[in-house]
């Protein structure tokens, strides 16, 4: 259901049907009406393009330092890309090294700190296992 603030967001009530409903080839008259009404679903409801700029709830070692530096390579990848050069292809390869060793890094002591924190308990210990090597549980039926 439309609300009326959509219908006047839009402006379709200040849109003139008339050569819609005078036409006679229905063919003609549909993709008359299909030009208007696209029209204005393009003034009300703009194409917008979103950014991944988020902490990934699924990799908790991830930190805003690694967003960041992840950002800046790729930058340096679309710099590389738009003007290859091997000064540009060194930077972004050395940059890129780094960060998956910052990465890696962040990963390990991320879980270090949890298995310490799982000592003792079995059950967080294979939970933990499980996570690290992306098991999942399946409901399968035999």
């Amino acid at each position: 259901m439309i609300k009326a603030s959509m219908l006047e967001c839009c402006e379709l009530n200040d849109t003139d049907f008339t050569d819609v409903c005078m036409c006679t080839n229905p063919v003609y008259a549909y993709n008359l009406f299909y030009v208007k009404l696209m029209e204005r679903y393009d003034k009300c409801l703009p194409t917008v393009s979103v950014t991944e700029n988020y902490i990934s709830t699924k990799k908790p070692w991830i930190t805003k330092g690694i967003l960041k530096c992840r950002k800046v390579k790729n930058k340096l990848y679309r710099k590389f890309l738009s003007t290859p050069s091997e000064i540009n292809e060194k930077i972004y390869k050395r940059y890129r090294n780094q960060f998956n060793k910052i990465k890696a890094t962040a990963k390990k002591i991320y879980y270090h700190q949890k298995f310490e924190e799982a000592k003792g308990n079995i059950k967080s210990n294979w939970k933990l296992i499980n996570e690290v090597i992306h098991k999942t549980k399946s409901n399968i039926d035999y």
